[in-house]
C-alpha cells in the first residue's frame, strides 16, 4: 500500500489535450511479507516508512485528453 502527494501543473496545448509535470513529495508505504520455505521455515516481515522531501527523481509526466 502506497499513498503519495505530487503536486504539479498541467498545460493545456488544445482545447481538449493537456500535458502534466508533478514531482513527488511525501510518501508513505506500508509493507507485508509472509514467507514459506518448503513448508518447514516460515517467516513475516513487516515494513512501514514515510518521506517528507522532494525527490527530484519521481518527476512524473503525462498526457490527458479531456472529451
Amino acid at each position: 500500500m502506497q499513498v503519495g502527494i505530487s503536486p504539479g501543473m498541467a498545460a493545456f496545448i488544445t482545447n481538449n489535450a493537456a500535458i502534466e509535470v508533478s514531482v513527488g513529495v511525501m510518501g508513505f508505504d506500508s509493507r507485508w511479507v509472509n514467507q514459506d520455505h518448503n513448508k518447514v521455515v516460515e517467516g513475516s516481515f513487516r515494513s512501514t516508512s514515510a518521506k517528507f522531501k522532494i525527490d527530484l527523481f519521481s518527476i512524473n509526466l503525462g498526457m490527458s485528453y479531456y472529451f
